[in-house]
């Protein structure tokens, strides 16, 4: 990540956020991804969901304390309705040193794969292919960033 930007401590008592996607540009910087850690247990408060709308696809998350859920900034989602408790995070965007999405995801899928085939392999000649690999894979980074 190259910079992270504008960190804030959110409290809901039965309040909500509706579905939005988060500003592309804070603190005059490009926000690629938006991220919310959860300060307290789910247990604390009902309702109070983040739900992402993953390409038509509805996730709820409702995390314990001290998790990071991180999503691309473009992604629409909401914050549904505190019932009763306090619902207390951080919220904040990170700028990327990859600035186009489609970028950071192809690096993101290369670089799951690779890990798995790292995973596997045990002869000298597939060595020679993950450090081929793995040497693109640092040219792409390079190019995109």
């Amino acid at each position: 990540m190259q910079k992270l930007l504008s960190p804030r401590v959110a409290v809901y008592r039965q309040g909500h956020y509706g579905w939005h996607v988060d500003t592309p540009i804070m603190d005059l910087n490009r926000a690629d991804l938006s991220f919310t850690i959860f300060l307290n247990s789910g247990d604390d408060y009902e309702g109070g969901e983040l739900e992402l709308d993953l390409n038509g696809i509805k996730a709820k998350v409702k995390g314990k304390p001290g998790e990071i859920i991180i999503y691309a900034s473009g992604v629409r989602h909401r914050v549904l309705p505190v019932i009763s408790g306090e619902r207390r995070v951080i919220v904040g965007w990170l700028q990327s040193n990859v600035k186009l999405h489609e970028y950071r995801e192809r690096l993101y899928g290369m670089n799951v794969e690779l890990t798995k085939l790292e995973k596997k392999i045990e002869s000298a000649s597939l060595d020679e292919i993950t450090e081929n690999l793995n040497t693109i894979y640092n040219q792409m980074v390079r190019d995109y960033s």
